[in-house]
């Protein structure tokens, strides 16, 4: 019989999962570190920008949050380009990564603004070649400088989509409910509520998905997505 696996074998697996597993918990500590030490330099920048005589300590500032913003993207892109992590024993269902791949069939319809910041074109030129987390390096950038735009909540959403391409659903759900979170009456609610749920079912987690379903239905019963979560909610519920 060929390919009969011993229990050590089965250990050995095991032992590899719950390693891979603990560096992906590592990794995004060490991200979600580094987003708060951003957003607290923002924060600084932004009291500065409105008192007189900021100089020299202004200018240094904002080469603080130069230096972490690079730092952060670096530390996401290895994450994201090296690493695969399996799921864990027990998680029905959910989905074993992937290579990376451009949301083509949802990007087949966007059409960028001939307004839009040189930032922003990139970002979404770099994710429809598939280099989600190039794409994802230039998305920030443009929040970064850009984070009053009115294609700001499509950059953030984008950024979600990126990582659900890479089959990283954790990541995918914390980027969408940043899009919940900051951009509440933005157009982009409805989809990020969808795909949110989309990501929890992968991952095995169907009360989530059907939590997020729901207030995809309730709230916004009459986009178009609501008719593809009533359409899940039935799957989930079958």
């Amino acid at each position: 019989m060929i390919g009969c696996a011993t229990q050590a074998d089965i250990q050995y697996v095991r032992d590899d999962t719950l390693d891979a597993r603990k560096q992906a918990a590592d990794a995004k500590a060490m991200i979600e570190g580094l987003r708060v030490d951003v957003q607290g330099l923002r924060g600084e920048f932004e009291q500065l920008k409105v008192q007189s005589g900021g100089g020299g300590k202004l200018e240094e500032l904002m080469s603080r949050v130069d230096t972490l913003d690079s730092r952060l993207a670096s530390v996401e892109q290895s994450r994201m380009t090296n690493a695969v992590f399996p799921p864990a024993e027990g998680e029905e269902g959910a989905a074993s990564p992937t290579a990376p791949n451009a949301p083509d069939s949802l990007l087949a319809g966007v059409q960028v603004p001939s307004s839009a910041p040189p930032e922003y074109r990139a970002g979404i030129d770099t994710l429809r070649r598939g280099d989600n987390p190039g794409a994802i390096q230039k998305l920030r950038e443009f929040l970064r400088k850009s984070p009053k735009s009115d294609l700001a909540d499509d950059a953030q959403y984008w950024i979600g989509e990126a990582y659900y391409a890479n089959s990283d659903f954790n990541r995918a759900i914390l980027e969408f409910n940043e899009v919940l979170l900051r951009y509440p009456k933005g157009d982009k609610v409805p989809p990020a509520l969808l795909r949110q749920a989309l990501a929890f079912a992968a991952l095995g987690d169907k009360v989530d998905a059907r939590l997020v379903l729901q207030k995809l239905v309730s709230e916004h019963g009459g986009s178009p997505e609501a008719e593809k979560g009533r359409q899940k909610l039935a799957e989930l519920s079958s």
